[in-house]
Parts: structure tokens; C-alpha cells; sequence
């Protein structure tokens, strides 16, 4: 049976930096980068608006189908340490709408979607956190990705989640503020070793 495990936390805390480190340094876990590209371009050919919500629901859809396919395609490995698993989709999902003052019945709609999505989630998560001074020196650093919503994302949606994920008992945490690169990658390593 396959142990899934998850790293979580906002956009440019160091994910994908720890994420490198343990598929350089660690035999005893796989790696599952976080792959949406064709679910967005879907998103994009059928002009789906997240803000109605009928074309969010569809959106939920595809990528939730799109997460429940990833789980499938390791599941006869030993230990696999996703970049956001389930539990991100599972958040959003419900999140999303409220993190824009809608209160749409999201949870009742995709009540069917959702409960699978429970059925896959990681067994521990481990959250990644740090200060937005932090995050900030992160995305500027980092020219290889379009983070063109990060104000929006830190100032509503991130609030939210880490509440969501501190009520959580399966979720362990780190700063990361004072930690370099290596020092973040041996911590997740230690983390996913245990």
C-alpha cells in the first residue's frame, strides 16, 4: 500500500526547492510534482469564468478528475510526497468561492466529487510557513514562474488556509523564514524519513 504525504503552504514558500532536494538526496520516497497545465488549457479552450458558478463547478471537476488520475498513477509505489495533494483541490474547492464573498452550495453540488477526493488524502501534511516578507523575496527571485495573482492570493485565499490546515490533526508544520535552501530540503527529508 502506497503512503502518500504532502507538502502544503503558500506559493513561493520553497515547495518545489525541497522537492528537488529530497529527489536528489532521499531512496525512499518519489516525488509527484503538482501538474495542471492541460487541465487549465481545457479551462481556457471551453472560456470557463471561475466566478460563475456553473463554469466553476465544471472547473472543480476537471481538476479534481485530474488529482484522483495523479493518486492512480503511484499507487503501487512505497512513499509518495506530492506537491499539493487532494487536500489542496479539497481546499479550494470549497474555498475558493468564499475567499470572493460568494457563498455558493459548492460542497452539496459536488458532494459525489468530494468524498472521493477524501478517500485519497495524504496520510501527513506538512506545511511550509513563512512570513510575507519571505514570500515576497521568494517570487522575486524566482523569474521561471507567473505568479500574476500572488497579491490577491496572500491577502485572501492564504488567510484562510492556513486556519483550514491548523485545524487539521494530520498536519505537521515548519518555518522556514531563517532556514537556506538545504537547510529546508534536509528538514522536509527528515520529515518524510520518519
Amino acid at each position: 500500500m502506497t503512503t502518500f504525504l504532502s507538502l502544503q503552504g503558500s506559493m513561493a514558500v520553497g515547495k518545489t526547492t525541497a522537492l528537488k532536494y529530497l529527489q536528489e538526496h532521499s531512496s525512499k520516497a518519489t516525488v509527484s510534482y503538482e501538474e495542471n497545465r492541460h487541465v487549465i488549457a481545457e479551462i481556457h479552450d471551453r472560456q470557463l469564468d471561475k466566478n460563475n458558478f456553473g463554469d466553476y463547478v465544471e472547473i472543480q471537476r476537471l481538476f479534481i478528475q485530474n488529482e484522483l488520475d495523479r493518486y492512480k498513477k503511484y499507487r503501487n509505489e512505497k512513499c509518495v510526497v506530492m506537491d499539493f495533494g487532494s487536500e489542496e483541490i479539497y481546499f479550494h474547492t470549497l474555498n475558493f468561492p468564499l475567499s470572493k464573498g460568494l457563498n455558493w452550495p459548492v460542497a452539496d453540488t459536488l458532494a459525489d466529487e468530494l468524498n472521493e477526493l477524501k478517500e485519497i488524502l495524504p496520510k501527513r501534511i506538512l506545511y511550509l510557513r513563512a512570513s510575507l516578507k519571505t514570500l515576497r523575496r521568494n517570487k522575486e527571485n524566482d523569474l521561471t514562474r507567473d505568479r500574476g495573482f500572488f497579491d490577491t492570493y496572500v491577502t485572501t485565499l492564504l488567510p484562510l488556509k492556513e486556519k483550514w490546515f491548523a485545524n487539521d490533526h494530520t498536519v505537521d508544520f515548519i518555518g522556514v523564514d531563517n532556514l537556506s535552501s538545504e537547510q529546508l530540503g534536509f528538514a522536509v527529508q527528515e520529515w518524510v524519513e520518519q
